[in-house]
């Protein structure tokens, strides 16, 4: 689904309110009346209108550098979000006792570490039945018992 921020963008990439509605599939007079919306709610118009392609207005420029700034955090989440999901980053918290910790998954860990470096280990030492509190709270990913 598009925004006014797409609606806004697009008309300044086209130049023409006519090109920008084709690309964007919809009407003329449908896009006019988002933009008039926009420019009613900030006061200002966005474009000059009696110049061929449209030029931005002074508050048009703020608000193209706005949106720009925003397609650069809508990218950069993209980029943090196929992280997490390809388990490039993040954290995974894990819970055991001492002894399993210390003596019997070391190997494992420092494996995993070494697999996935980007992905922050945090480790709880506690007895089996507060780690099932834990667990059960969402403040642990796994247990061990």
């Amino acid at each position: 689904m598009k925004t006014a921020y797409d609606y806004i963008y697009t008309i300044y990439q086209e130049g023409s309110f006519t090109r920008a509605a084709e690309k964007l599939f919809i009407t003329q007079p449908a896009l006019s009346i988002a933009l008039r919306k926009i420019e009613a709610r900030i006061g200002m118009p966005l474009f000059e209108r009696n110049r061929r392609p449209v030029q931005l207005t002074p508050a048009g420029e703020l608000y193209l550098k706005t949106i720009k700034k925003m397609h650069g955090l809508e990218n950069d989440l993209d980029r943090e979000v196929q992280e997490l999901r390809d388990f490039q980053t993040g954290t995974l918290t894990l819970g055991g006792s001492h002894y399993l910790l210390s003596y019997q998954i070391p190997d494992l860990l420092t494996a995993y570490v070494q697999k996935y470096p980007k992905i922050h280990l945090q480790l709880i030492e506690e007895a089996s039945d507060t780690l099932l509190t834990l667990l059960e709270k969402d403040e642990l990913d796994l247990t061990f018992r």
